[in-house]
């Protein structure tokens, strides 16, 4: 194990936003949503959105929506229509791929995402990111909790058998950012969108950053 990553026990990372470059075809799928119902999908609905899952979801949509009682069939809906965006469109964000094959075989690899698992399932397919490279994935549709409880955090250090205070995460809402921190995660922020501040420990633009190769005691990315 090189001398960077002894630091660290295990390394978990967000899916949307952050191995793979899913926030367009998210928003592509709350606009269609939107359109349906004669609205308009603005940038302040994806900054509410963004991170979000389950009934907190769900009640944003209904809300902006200005159809109460209905957030569960429009939060399936969406998750339909998204679905079909992520079997089409769904790639790798700028240096995940080159990142995972760094840091497989150095430190215990793990995904945690707010997102169901049938829809992570399709994206990775489509971006061509093999599940082997993660010891561990757990989904919101697995927890009663999703982000910015730290319950997914906490499962996935649990399932992959490292200290939450020896692990690291990668996220780009302020959702996530939470979530880890609660699970006494440290965190390095990769923005997906711009004007979102997070309470990261670090910030870097991208994945192939060579100062965030660097942290994690990497070689600069080909």
């Amino acid at each position: 194990m090189r001398v960077g990553t002894r630091r660290w026990e295990g390394i978990i990372f967000d899916c949307d936003g952050v191995l793979l470059d899913t926030e367009v075809c998210w928003t592509r799928a709350e606009e269609a949503l939107f359109l349906s119902y004669g609205k308009v999908f603005t940038l302040e609905h994806k900054r509410r959105l963004l991170g979000t899952a389950g009934d907190a979801a769900g009640e944003l949509l209904a809300s902006a929506l200005e159809l109460p009682d209905h957030s569960s069939e429009l939060l399936a809906e969406l998750h339909e229509l998204a679905r079909r965006e992520f079997a089409t469109s769904s790639s790798a964000t700028e240096g995940a791929i080159e990142l995972l094959r760094e840091l497989k075989g150095e430190v215990r690899i793990g995904l945690a995402s707010n997102t169901p698992w049938a829809l992570v399932e399709v994206a990775l397919s489509r971006a061509q990111v093999g599940t082997d490279y993660f010891g561990a994935i757990v989904c919101a549709d697995e927890m009663l909790r999703p982000k910015p409880a730290p319950d997914l955090y906490e499962e996935a250090c649990s399932r992959l058998g490292v200290a939450a205070s020896r692990s690291l995460v990668f996220e780009d809402s302020p959702t996530g950012v939470a979530a880890a921190k609660a699970a006494g995660l440290a965190v390095v922020g990769v923005p997906s969108m711009p004007g979102i501040r997070l309470n990261a420990n670090w910030i870097f633009p991208t994945l192939a950053d060579p100062k965030l190769h660097a942290l994690l005691g990497l070689g600069h990315p080909d």
